[in-house]
């Protein structure tokens, strides 16, 4: 018997370690801005820069009283982002660095600087 709750015990664990949240559902959702590396932020910079990513493709980005809107996709490797906002003709490829339920860290096209976000 008690090799059978063994088993069941086992096979709930794989289950349970399959089921993960993929890394688009990962990035879904709010982030505040928490370090750029290379610049010195204030708090009221840090405190009032967020990015929102909905299920839709959507992404809004916010700072201080400036709002950008777009779009945006996961790559299939899921190791980037495209980020294309309506106020530039440009589409943006972030290198995912970090990325798990509470911390997100990219690097943007050929820039060396990290971005970090939290939840």
């Amino acid at each position: 018997m008690k090799k059978i709750i063994y088993f069941g015990l086992i096979v709930s664990f794989i289950i349970a370690a399959g089921c993960g949240k993929s890394a688009k559902e990962k990035v879904l959702g709010t982030w505040k801005l928490k370090s750029i590396e290379g610049q010195n932020l204030t708090q009221d910079e840090l405190k009032n820069a967020n990015i929102t990513f909905t299920s839709d493709g959507k992404v809004i980005a916010v700072a201080g009283k400036d709002k950008m809107e777009g779009t945006w996709d996961m790559a299939k490797d899921e190791k980037s982002l495209s980020i294309g906002f309506k106020e530039s003709n440009e589409k943006d490829v972030w290198h995912i660095v970090t990325l798990t339920d509470n911390e997100f860290s990219y690097t943007q096209g050929d820039k060396k600087e990290k971005v970090t976000l939290g939840k």
